[in-house]
């Protein structure tokens, strides 16, 4: 350990005689001898006992040369020219010698190199190679083989005292073990210095044996175990089985060979309760390799001393990672870590941290490092970071929106909800807790990731950290969130509803708690715009209104909403979930017949005036308009437009049935087919009267309904011919009047005399008989006898005879129909009374002239079919 010196330590060695010229008597200036002869031999001790006197003419230092007069630290002189005086066998032992005549001793090296050893005249100091400010090999200076003090003579005491007088910082612990006397000259064995009278460097006998005194040498053997087999046993070895002294550390530690068997406790240094162990033991990286393997890999010395790098020995976790690392992972998640209390903190950390101020072992953070609120072994339950839940302003404790939150069925108490596997004890909540320098993501937001349970349909739960908002939250119906800790829902709002309910259109879709069912679609859009709390009630007591979040984690997650219905927040507006209608009348409307479930909130057909009256915008406004429009698109999409059925205009504002055909029909397509309508509707009785012939299918009417519906699907009827269905006064009195689709004919019609009536579309009449007399004849047969065979049949005189084959005659020969007489402008005047028309008599006028007929006496003036008929009665 020793390098060679440029100049030596000692004294000691004689001048060669080549050297002495120059030295004698007489002044400095004349740089004569001015020694006696001999001096050279004698000049150390001389030198030694005083240097001053040197000093008067010899430089004492590499720093001053030229003077003419030998320099004292002249190269060619002292130890510079014995070869390996550096060594330690040669200046060390020359150094712990006695001081004599010709020099030696510690006093010797201080001469030179300064009374610090700092280097002094020869610039040298003794560190440079000791590594330690001193004479002497850095401690412990006591192998007994090598390097060791205790061969120093003790002359040496006062250089030595200059650093180990009693008290010292450099002496080891307990030395002295007792004080000097009062005024003793230090010495190496009288108590001013290390030692004692004693042979032994320490106390002897109990107070050094006993754990209970305080002069016990479990103190100073923690210092330096290397120190203790100097003397105890061999350096270099394993053994403390006795080495210069007989005495072997083994001899009482059987087991461990150094040391306590139990060496790895929470160290305790006080009287009493004294606690051995290695962990406040100093020197550790020389002592513990002696026998165990403190190097990773590599055999340990002694085999049976337990691995530095063992997991446990004698039932004791040790550091598994190496001395002075944790005996555990790092992050430790284990529930020794998560679930801590102070029993077993006690037990299994405390030997390294500590709650607060300083750890025991100098690496092992404090639990305050990260658990800032206070001890995780008081504040339990995530307090010691921040409240359960959070309630704070300060990241970690960020109150938010938790509070609201904590108070959900499914939720209290469970961090993993919004959490999942962010929760305590998992890898990422011990990095965002981790406060230690340099190691932690402790920042805002903590990490989110939901229970799968809270999914909704449109997708995976998620936070977004710049907003700090929340997607994709089945409770929250898939709709974005407010923002975390600023944003509110006040649920017993309308808004507050529509933040976490939309319009579905089935159950569960698009979300479980989308609102659906019935007319939710209907009453919440802008035709009706309800409001969700015009009907809903989260307030009214009902177990439905109590599990508005009772189930939030399930499909189901509330309800059921029946029960929250309170109609415009009255009890007197009662709900009947039987029949799913209210007793409530509402934006005009009542509701009692109109059914939840959808659909329409009349019968249908509806032949009610509601609907057949509702012919002005503002009838149609107060009973159609909430579901139906007159062109366009219905505000309910199943409620058909008025000109679906109406195709020829909207029925506000073309009235009197010409929305769909003509007053009569007067065109050429169903259903405004002209027909005989002009020629019927003229007819007294008949005009602007549909039912006379459209008995039971007139506006209004099932089957006017039924033939009308131009719906898709349910205009199967919208053909024609339109029904037929007589009044019973046009019943004939050969049957009930009837119409025949097929030709186009009607029958058994009283007007018509019981005739098959002509075509309805192309058939004619000639009723003035303009043409002869088959018009007459299409509607009057010859009767017997007075409306027989009906009550139009010409049967009076002598009829049978005139129009007979016998005389052939023509109704027209006597008879016509506008002679502007009551009885010819009466002829369809009467049609639903027996008498029908008349009186005939009026009609009377032979070939054109009415002198020839006295209806008095019925008798005619006139000659026919070579005939005369003066005075013959009719």
């Amino acid at each position: 350990m020793f390098k060679s010196f440029r100049r030596g330590l000692s004294l000691g060695l004689l001048l060669p005689a080549a050297l002495l010229v120059g030295c004698g008597g007489g002044s400095r200036a004349s740089k004569g001898n001015h020694h006696p002869k001999g001096w050279l031999d004698v000049h150390p001790g001389q030198a030694l006992a005083g240097l001053d006197q040197c000093r008067t003419c010899h430089e004492m230092t590499v720093l001053k040369v030229g003077s003419g007069i030998p320099n004292c630290m002249t190269a060619a002189c002292h130890h510079g020219t014995v070869p390996g005086f550096s060594l330690a066998a040669s200046h060390g032992l020359r150094a712990k010698s006695a001081q004599d005549a010709s020099g030696g001793g510690l006093a010797s090296c201080a001469t030179c190199h300064g009374a610090d050893f700092a280097g002094g005249g020869s610039a040298v100091s003794c560190a440079s190679c000791h590594g330690v400010p001193a004479p002497h090999p850095a401690r412990p200076w006591n192998d007994p083989a090598g390097l060791t003090h205790s061969t120093t003579d003790p002359s040496n005491a006062a250089l030595c005292a200059r650093c180990h007088l009693a008290g010292s910082a450099s002496n080891p612990p307990g030395h002295p073990a007792q004080s000097a006397a009062a005024g003793a000259v230090p010495s190496c064995f009288n108590n001013t210095m290390c030692h004692g009278p004693a042979a032994a460097p320490h106390p002897l006998g109990a107070a050094w044996r006993e754990a209970t005194s305080s002069a016990f040498h479990g103190f100073q053997a923690k210092q330096n175990l290397l120190y203790c087999q100097s003397c105890h046993g061999t350096p270099g070895t394993t053994s403390f089985g006795g080495g210069s002294v007989s005495t072997a550390c083994d001899s009482c530690h059987t087991a461990a060979g150094a040391h306590s068997t139990v060496w790895s406790a929470a160290p305790v240094d006080t009287f009493p309760g004294y606690t051995p162990s290695h962990r406040n033991a100093q020197n550790r990286d020389l002592a513990c390799p002696v026998c165990h393997d403190y190097t990773k890999g590599r055999t340990a010395p002694l085999p049976a001393a337990p691995s530095c790098f063992a997991g446990s020995s004698n039932a004791v976790a040790c550091h598994a990672n190496g001395p002075g690392q944790p005996d555990h992972p790092v992050p430790f998640q284990g529930s020794l870590h998560t679930a801590a209390t102070q029993a077993t903190f006690n037990a299994g950390c405390a030997t390294c941290h500590a709650v607060t101020g300083t750890s025991p072992l100098a690496g092992a953070p404090t639990c305050a490092t990260c658990h800032q609120a206070g001890s995780p072994l008081v504040l339990t339950s995530c307090a010691s970071c921040h409240g359960k839940p959070p309630a704070g302003t300060a990241f970690p404790d960020i109150a938010g929106s938790h509070a609201a939150h904590e108070t959900l069925a499914g939720v209290t108490g469970l961090c993993s909800t919004c959490h999942n596997t962010f929760d305590s004890g998992s890898l990422e909540h011990y990095n965002r807790a981790n406060a230690r320098p340099g190691m932690g993501t402790a920042t805002r937001p903590a990490p989110v990731a939901l229970l799968g349970n809270f999914n909704a349909k449109a997708g995976t739960a998620a936070l977004d950290p710049t907003v700090l908002t929340c997607s994709s939250v089945s409770c929250h119906g898939g709709i974005p969130t407010p923002a975390w800790g600023q944003g509110t829902i006040a649920v017993n709002t309308d808004a507050g509803c529509r933040q976490c309910h939309q319009v579905g259109t089935a159950q569960a879709t698009p979300e479980n708690n989308a609102a659906w069912s019935g007319l939710h679609g209907f009453h919440l859009a802008a035709g009706v715009g309800a409001l969700c709390t015009d009907c809903h009630s989260m307030t009214n007591g009902t177990p439905g209104a109590a599990n508005h979040f009772a189930h939030l984690d399930t499909p189901q997650m509330e309800g059921p909403a029946g029960d929250t219905i309170l109609l415009l927040g009255s009890t007197a507006n009662v709900y009947d979930k039987a029949n799913q209608n209210c007793t409530v009348t509402c934006h005009g409307h009542a509701h009692t017949a109109s059914s939840w479930k959808g659909g329409p909130s009349h019968p249908v057909p509806y032949l009610g005036t509601g609907h057949t009256g509702a012919g002005t915008a503002t009838a149609f406004n107060a009973t159609c308009s909430s579901c139906h429009a007159v062109t366009g698109s219905s505000p309910v999409a199943t409620a058909p437009l008025c000109t679906v059925c109406h195709t020829a205009g909207s029925p506000l504002t073309v009235a009197n049935c010409a929305s769909c055909h003509g007053n009569p029909p007067a065109g050429s397509a169903f259903p405004d087919v002209a027909g005989a309508h002009a020629r019927h509707n003229a007819l007294a009785g008949v005009a602007a009267q549909c039912g006379v012939c459209h008995t039971n299918s007139d506006a209004g009417t099932q089957s006017h309904y039924a033939h009308a519906n131009a719906r898709p699907g349910a205009d199967a009827l919208r053909v024609p011919p339109a029904p037929t269905g007589f009044s019973g006064t046009y019943n004939a009195k050969a049957g009930a009047a009837a119409f025949a689709p097929a030709t186009l004919t009607c029958s058994n019609v009283s007007c018509h005399g019981a005739l098959p009536s002509p075509n309805w579309r192309t058939g004619t009449l000639d009723s003035a008989g303009t043409s002869g007399d088959a018009g007459c004849r299409a509607c009057h047969s010859r009767g017997t006898a007075l409306g027989v065979p009906e009550s139009n049949s010409y049967y009076s005189g002598q009829h049978g005879k005139h129009l007979g084959s016998e005389v052939a005659a023509q109704c027209t020969d006597c008879h016509g129909m506008a002679n502007g007489t009551p009885g010819a402008l009466a002829h369809f005047t009467h049609l639903n009374t027996p008498a029908m028309e008349g009186p005939a008599g009026d009609t009377i006028q032979y070939l054109g002239s009415r002198s020839v007929y006295n209806a008095a006496n019925r008798t005619c003036t006139l000659t026919c079919h070579g005939e005369n008929h003066n005075n013959r009665a009719w």
